[in-house]
């Protein structure tokens, strides 16, 4: 089945540029089995949105799932020209939880997302917001 994902914003995201206060950042996003948490079958990226801790993307992804084998996971970034990017949060979305049967409609029912960390040591804040259909 086709899934619609559209990446519409964050909010509040932890400030990780400390000359400039604010980040750069972009939205990476895995298609990967839910029992293998390294299988990465898709990928896609938003682009990166400059100087702010409250972007908006408003993207819209297709992917070709199965909702009772597939799980999405984004991840937010902050883009660095001379260093590596900074991980700014993460969350996962169960499909076969999260998505009606079969969806013929044209809008996406937004959804928010607290982010969360991927070890102890990180500090994270803010959400993210999300549409499935």
């Amino acid at each position: 089945r086709l899934l619609r994902v559209k990446v519409l914003r964050a909010i509040d995201l932890q400030r990780r540029d400390f000359l400039g206060g604010t980040g750069d950042p972009y939205v990476k996003i895995k298609l990967q089995i839910v029992e293998n948490r390294n299988s990465v079958i898709d990928f896609a990226r938003t682009h990166t949105v400059l100087k702010t801790l409250n972007p908006v993307w408003n993207q819209d992804f297709l992917f070709r799932v199965d909702p009772t084998k597939h799980r999405l996971v984004f991840e937010i970034f902050d883009h660095n020209k001379l260093t590596k990017d900074e991980f700014l949060g993460m969350f996962s979305v169960d499909l076969h939880a999260s998505i009606p049967y079969e969806s013929t409609e044209c809008l996406f029912p937004i959804k928010d997302y607290s982010l969360l960390k991927r070890s102890v040591l990180q500090r994270v804040r803010g959400t993210a917001s999300i549409g499935l259909a």
